[in-house]
């Protein structure tokens, strides 16, 4: 009932509800901590799932740990088991969500158009379900608000792509950067530094 009230007090009229992590964790009895463990972390995945919801980002997922001070979005699973997120496809889609919001986010400020360009690369790449496609809006929200890092992707890009995917990726990443209309210097170290974490040859770039 507290999760449920949280969100109806944070919904959206997109259905989800965008709540700070740190209420969720005071609920389940979690002592403030500047970041949660990763069993805590996966434990309040858990917990919503099993009562009915879908939380984005995942840990489970994404392989990392939540931070007090971050930002989650709840929803309400409709017709899926909410407990389970393992499923490959969706984690490829939400990893090169994170690496192009990463590269619209160099320049400072992310503009309707990168954020189209990489909604259209992921709706053409990957054929996922409507759950997966609201799960992905959902953290598309959050990482609007709060672009992420490149901290872990190489290690999740190494189990999930291989190298001609990993190229693939590096050139979609470059789409996000032209996609409004000039490329700076803040996205070319932001592109060569994906290229990096991606384990692609520099030279291609």
């Amino acid at each position: 009932s507290a999760w449920d009230r949280l969100a109806a007090e944070s919904a959206r009229p997109d259905g989800s509800a965008r709540v700070p992590l740190e209420r969720l964790a005071t609920i389940q009895g979690i002592e403030p901590r500047p970041k949660l463990t990763m069993k805590q972390s996966e434990g309040l995945a858990l917990t919503a799932g099993y009562i009915g919801y879908l939380i984005e980002p995942d840990p489970r997922i994404t392989g990392r740990p939540f931070e007090w001070k971050d930002r989650v979005a709840l929803l309400k699973a409709e017709g899926t088991s909410a407990a389970e997120a393992k499923d490959s496809k969706y984690q490829a889609a939400t990893l090169m969500l994170e690496i192009g919001m990463y590269v619209a986010s160099a320049d400072g400020e992310i503009v309707p158009s990168e954020v189209d360009h990489v909604a259209t690369f992921l709706e053409s790449r990957f054929r996922l379900d409507p759950t997966e496609i609201r799960r992905l809006e959902a953290l598309k929200g959050i990482l609007v608000e709060d672009p992420p890092s490149l901290a872990g992707v190489g290690k999740r890009v190494a189990s999930l792509l291989d190298d001609t995917q990993r190229e693939a990726v590096g050139r979609f990443l470059v789409g996000v950067a032209a996609a409004g209309g000039t490329i700076d210097a803040k996205e070319v170290r932001a592109l060569r530094a994906a290229y990096k974490a991606l384990s692609i040859d520099p030279t291609k770039l």
